[in-house]
């Protein structure tokens, strides 16, 4: 299909421009392009004439123009910091840059015991253990940051040899051919359809790239070929995730706990002096409200809490305030938690020491698709920074009753 090898073509071009530059070429929009092609059963993969560059270069104008146009005729209270919310969303995968956090998720998971739920779960949904998916993905890693145009499929030979077909058994679950690609793409849109809704949803604009979902592209029996270093790096990382969540509530029961333990973790290696949760209720109580720690250095204290939820793909990209107030309620809980702290430790009755008067709450989270396009898992890290700047705190400050950005 001409318009999947341009696209691959533009986007190599990108990648080996500097990070600023790549960014002005809107790469997501490519791949957009691309899923779009792809899942229309009109246009032959195989065969018809090919796609002259100017006509490419026209369709990805058409949606650089969509992205955001209905969302600047909105004038409402906070409208303007909503569209940059969801403008923003494919474009951070590309401004951090190829990484190596999708080694995390089983990272995490292998330190936990084989009698874990999570690590259960894990082995059955992927065949293999958490250190082989690693090994294996890894080595699928060195060609990408590499730049290597193809990789071919007896290059992992050497951990055959030691992992037999669990090698090919991970490389499947994130490779497709693109007549796999468009079954996968229709079988969504006949979904999408069967609940009712919209057969092009009004986020897939500004969704980030679907093809996180299957970042490795099989172009002949022997030979693979990434579609761009980011992607990969973000579908790996999101790719463990996602399968995981099929389990639902019950993966993110077990893992959640494994997360805000891991959070902790990371804060004692830091050398950062902390008080411990259980510190904290020592000294109000054990019915009182408490964050996972609370950082201090005498004239600011960092709140930090961790939450584990689910929400969709369209709450990421959605413009209306309430919709996303609701949608993450854990989220909410955590804010409350901090609100609740921070008054007690502004009244003294920690101590630790002369309590800071809080004055601003911030609160951020990091994403990770779920197993759905109607689906997607937070962790949230929800950080709440106190300073004393301000007398009558809670006259100043409100809870905000809806997002606005």
């Amino acid at each position: 299909m001409s318009i999947v090898r341009l696209g691959l073509k533009q986007l190599r071009a990108i990648g080996l421009t500097p990070s600023y530059e790549e960014l002005r070429r809107h790469p997501w929009l490519t791949l957009l392009l691309v899923k779009l092609v792809l899942e229309d059963e009109r246009i032959p993969i195989n065969r018809g004439d090919d796609c002259p560059d100017s006509v490419f270069l026209y369709c990805l104008g058409v949606l650089y123009h969509a992205q955001g146009s209905h969302e600047r005729k909105d004038t409402s209270f906070g409208a303007v910091f909503r569209m940059l919310r969801s403008m923003i969303q494919p474009q951070i995968m590309f401004q951090m840059g190829p990484t190596s956090t999708f080694l995390r998720w089983p990272a995490l998971i292998d330190r936990l015991g084989r009698d874990h739920p999570c690590r259960r779960h894990f082995v059955e949904r992927f065949g293999v253990e958490p250190r082989t998916f690693m090994l294996v993905t890894y080595a699928a890693h060195v060609p990408v940051l590499n730049q290597e145009q193809f990789f071919s499929l007896p290059d992992f030979d050497p951990l055959r040899k030691g992992l037999g077909d669990q090698v090919d058994r991970v490389l499947g679950e994130f490779t497709r051919t693109m007549e796999g690609l468009r079954k996968e793409l229709c079988a969504q849109r006949a979904q999408r359809l069967a609940n009712g809704d919209k057969t092009r949803p009004h986020h897939e604009i500004n969704e980030v790239p679907w093809l996180v979902n299957f970042p490795l592209l099989q172009t002949s029996t022997d030979t693979l070929k990434d579609w761009h270093a980011c992607v990969f790096t973000r579908g790996m990382d999101e790719g463990v995730h996602r399968r995981m969540s099929e389990q639902g509530g019950a993966y993110t029961q077990h893992f959640g706990i494994v997360f805000e333990k891991y959070v902790v973790e990371q804060i004692e290696h830091a050398k950062i002096t902390y008080l411990s949760e259980r510190a904290y209720w020592a000294q109000v109580g054990g019915d009182k409200n408490a964050m996972e720690a609370i950082i201090t250095d005498g004239t600011t204290n960092v709140l930090v809490e961790a939450k584990f939820t689910l929400h969709s793909d369209v709450v990421t990209t959605h413009l209306a305030g309430g919709v996303v107030w609701r949608a993450l309620k854990n989220v909410h809980k955590a804010m409350d938690k901090a609100w609740k702290v921070s008054e007690r430790l502004h009244r003294r009755v920690c101590r630790t020491g002369r309590a800071p008067r809080p004055s601003k709450i911030f609160w951020s989270w990091s994403q990770a698709n779920a197993c759905t396009a109607r689906q997607r898992g937070t962790s949230a890290g929800c950080l709440a920074r106190m300073r004393s700047t301000q007398k009558g705190w809670r006259r100043k400050v409100r809870r905000p009753r809806r997002l606005s950005n």
